[in-house]
C-alpha cells in the first residue's frame, strides 16, 4: 500500500514508520526539523516539508492512505505557548484535510490522538461515544484537531481518529516524568495521592494497531489500549519493582513547581474502552502485560541516563 506518514521522526511517528517498512508498504514520510533515522530504505521516500505546505499532487504519487503522527509541542510559553502552536496546527490540518478531500481518487486519513482529549471520569469506561471535554494540555491542543474532528462528525467515510492513553516506550512522558526522575532522584515518582486510574499502551503496539487498521475500513473514532487497566499507585509499584527503587510521593511543593497542567494530567481518571469490542480484541491480542512493557523499556533507559 501507498502510504503518506506525517511525523515519522517523532515517537510514535518512528515506531509506525519502522513497522510500515517491515510489511512492505511503500511510505512518503515527512521531515520538517527533525530528520528521520531510519537507514536509507528502497521503499522509503523521505518529503522536506511543513504540515501546512503538503500537496498531493505534487508528491512522488497520491497516497492510498495519509497517516498523521505529528505534534506541534510547545517548547515555551505554558498555556499561551500551546495556545499559539495548536492555532497554527490547526491552519496547517485544515489545508492538509482540504488536500484530502479535493483528491482525485480517494485517500483514506488516520489521524493519531490522545485520551486527555476525553478528559477526567471517575467510576467511568470512556469509550468512543464519550463527550470530548479536554483537560491538561488537550485544552489547548484540541484546537488543532477540530478540521478532522469536524469531518468525523460529517461521517466522512475515509477519515479515522486514534485515541491513545499514556504511551510506554524510550520517549515522551515515559521518559521525561518517570525514568528522569528516577535516575536523578533514586526514587519512583507519584504525582498525587495516585488513585486515579490509568490505561497505557505500548508504543509499538500502537504501530502494530495502525498498520493493521490499514486493511479495514473503519472510520470515526477508535480508542486503542493495552486491557490491563490499573491505578497509579499500582503503575508506581510496578516501577518500583522492576527498578528496586523505592515510590516517592510528591509533596505539595514538588507538585505545584511542575505546573497546572501537568498536575492535571497525573490526575486525572481515565480508564478506555470501546465499541469496537471485536476489532479491539484483536489489536490487544498480542499486546504483553503492563509490567513486561515496562522490563522492556526501563532498564536500558536508566542505564543511558
Amino acid at each position: 500500500m501507498n502510504i503518506l506518514l506525517i511525523g515519522g521522526s517523532g515517537f510514535i511517528g518512528k515506531a509506525i514508520l519502522n513497522k510500515l517498512l517491515d510489511e512492505g508498504h511503500t511510505v512518503m514520510a515527512t521531515q520538517h526539523k527533525t530528520p528521520i533515522g531510519t537507514a536509507q530504505h528502497p521503499k522509503l521516500t523521505v518529503i522536506k516539508t511543513a504540515i501546512g505546505k503538503i500537496r498531493l499532487s505534487k508528491l512522488p504519487y497520491i497516497p492510498d492512505v495519509v497517516i498523521h503522527a505529528a505534534r506541534n509541542n510547545a517548547s515555551f510559553g505554558g498555556k499561551w505557548g500551546r495556545m499559539m502552536v495548536a492555532a497554527k496546527g490547526f491552519v496547517e490540518n485544515n489545508r492538509l484535510m482540504n488536500e484530502v478531500r479535493s483528491s482525485k481518487t480517494p485517500v483514506r486519513m488516520i489521524y493519531i490522538s490522545g485520551s486527555l482529549m476525553y478528559g477526567n471520569a471517575p467510576q467511568q469506561f470512556i469509550d468512543e461515544t464519550f463527550p470530548t471535554r479536554p483537560v491538561s494540555f488537550a485544552r489547548e491542543y484540541v484546537q488543532a484537531e477540530k478540521p478532522i474532528l469536524k469531518e468525523i462528525e460529517k461521517s466522512n467515510p475515509n477519515v479515522v481518529m486514534l485515541r491513545v492513553p499514556w504511551v510506554i516506550g524510550d520517549g515522551s512522558w515515559f521518559k521525561w516524568n518517570y525514568a528522569n526522575y528516577m535516575a536523578r532522584h533514586k526514587a519512583v515518582p507519584l504525582y498525587g495521592n495516585g488513585q486515579n486510574r490509568m490505561t497505557f499502551v505500548d508504543v509499538a503496539d500502537i504501530a502494530n494497531a495502525v498498520e493493521k487498521l490499514l486493511g479495514f475500513q473503519l472510520s470515526g473514532l477508535l480508542n486503542i489500549y493495552n486491557p490491563e487497566r490499573m491505578t497509579q499507585q499500582d503503575w508506581a509499584t510496578k516501577l518500583s519493582i522492576v527498578s528496586g527503587l523505592p515510590v516517592h510521593q510528591l509533596s505539595n511543593t514538588e507538585m505545584a513547581a511542575l505546573g497546572k497542567a501537568v498536575n492535571e494530567a497525573f490526575n486525572t481518571d481515565i480508564w478506555l474502552s470501546s465499541i469496537h469490542s471485536e476489532l479491539l480484541a484483536s489489536l490487544q491480542k498480542d499486546m504483553m502485560p503492563v509490567s513486561r512493557i515496562v522490563e522492556r523499556y526501563l532498564p536500558s533507559m536508566l542505564q543511558n541516563i
